[in-house]
């Protein structure tokens, strides 16, 4: 059973999923799970973003350089890519509060300062949403 949760990460100015709006946001490889939920996390929510094909490990160095507003990140908590994220970058997850928007493929999760101090402040929770998918094969 694969449970993860959907990261999005973003630079210290945005405060909001609404202050994505335009902005450059990578959403991982195509054909991803980060690829997907992205996309059908932002269509949903009604915020156009300009969605940015590219690994995470290198949209997180183009976060650094200013190039992309955030990442989305479907992974299980906690991950080791984000936790090397130092907090001196200022950079931080925004909520994705569940709804029944969400329901057909989504659950709800939260991510927590235990997940990730350097992201998270002490004591700290941001809600977010997560997937939950089963394999199954015939052998």
């Amino acid at each position: 059973m694969f449970h993860g949760e959907v990261h999005l990460l973003v630079r210290p100015e945005i405060k909001t999923i609404g202050d994505l709006v335009g902005r450059k946001v990578g959403v991982d490889t195509a054909g991803s799970g980060a690829n997907h939920t992205g996309a059908i996390v932002f269509e949903r929510l009604g915020v156009s973003v300009e969605k940015v094909t590219l690994s995470n490990t290198l949209a997180l160095e183009a976060m650094r350089r200013n190039e992309l507003a955030g990442i989305v990140h479907l992974v299980s908590k906690p991950n080791g890519l984000l936790e090397k994220v130092k907090p001196d970058l200022g950079f931080h997850f925004l909520p994705i509060d569940y709804s029944d928007r969400f329901r057909d493929y989504y659950v709800p999760a939260e991510i927590s300062s235990a997940d990730y101090p350097n992201l998270v402040p002490p004591g700290g929770t941001i809600r977010t949403i997560s997937v939950q998918a089963l394999l199954a094969v015939f052998n």
